[in-house]
């Protein structure tokens, strides 16, 4: 009876020990390297346009100003004023710097040769 107790005992520690230190590396998952995005793209009265745009996506450490720290361009296509893009997937292999996000950042989205866009808080 002692020996059969005993090895329960080492059973559940062994198990208790497995899952401690196993469960983070089963749980450890990369961070992902893109991010949806969806906008509303819109003429300057505020009818929604169809089509395929060019747009430069770019993300700042400022709120106004400076120059991106990181930045890329897609084509989008915009149905009914509505586009969704995953930024960071650069084709041409720009992808995200491992430290892009230490700290406050914002993006800054420009359509083909116009300026970059403003929010609009409507």
């Amino acid at each position: 009876m002692k020996l059969g107790r005993h090895r329960r005992t080492i059973a559940v520690v062994g198990i208790v020990l497995s899952v401690t230190f196993l469960l983070p590396l089963w749980l450890h998952a990369e961070v992902p390297q893109q991010i949806n995005y969806q906008g509303l793209l819109t003429d300057d009265v505020g009818t929604p346009l169809d089509g395929d745009y060019q747009m430069v996506f770019s993300i700042y450490d400022a709120s106004s100003g400076g120059t991106p720290i990181w930045s890329e361009i897609q084509t989008a296509t915009v149905v009914n004023g509505i586009y969704n893009v995953q930024i960071g997937q650069d084709p041409t292999g720009n992808p995200f710097p491992a430290d892009l996000f230490d700290g406050q950042r914002w993006l800054g989205v420009t359509v083909g040769a116009d300026d970059e866009m403003a929010l609009d808080s409507r």
